[in-house]
């Protein structure tokens, strides 16, 4: 049986693997039964163990293995996917928004002149000067200052 098979056959072989590759030392003795009774226990169980034993880590690694060994379940929307790069999230610090194609529209990193469709200055009316949207060295540097 090679190393693929015995991790999907044994929680307690993926719980160890796991823990591993977290860099934790191994699982202890009540770790190694919390994932035995998850394995093997009824249907419906109810753990209790002290505080800081590692319940919640060790339900977390159940609910990986259970998809690791089961693709029903990943057919049926149960698994995480990646959603379509048009449609994933993106950090609003650095981007504005996305574009119609996808791809994103990042910010600037100096100060740009505010100019409207057809290219002319956008004129702010408070000030009566061009408007100016700031680059993130600009906005960056406005924070720095109120947190001083």
């Amino acid at each position: 049986m090679d190393t693929l098979e015995l991790l999907k056959s044994d929680f307690k072989l993926f719980l160890q693997a796991l823990w591993a590759q977290l860099d934790l030392p191994n699982p202890t003795r009540a770790q190694y039964a919390i994932a035995d009774y998850l394995q093997h226990g009824p249907k419906r169980l109810q753990i209790q163990a002290f505080r800081g034993v590692g319940k919640s880590w060790i339900t977390g690694a159940f609910v990986l293995w259970t998809l690791f060994n089961n693709s029903e379940k990943k057919d049926n929307g149960l698994a995480w996917e990646d959603p379509p790069a048009s449609e994933a999230p993106f950090d609003n610090r650095f981007y504005w928004s996305r574009k119609t194609d996808g791809s994103l529209t990042e910010k600037s990193l100096t100060d740009i002149n505010v100019v409207d469709k057809d290219g002319k200055e956008v004129i702010d009316p408070k000030t009566g000067k061009q408007m100016i949207q700031l680059g993130l060295k600009s906005i960056w540097i406005t924070q720095t200052k109120q947190t001083c």
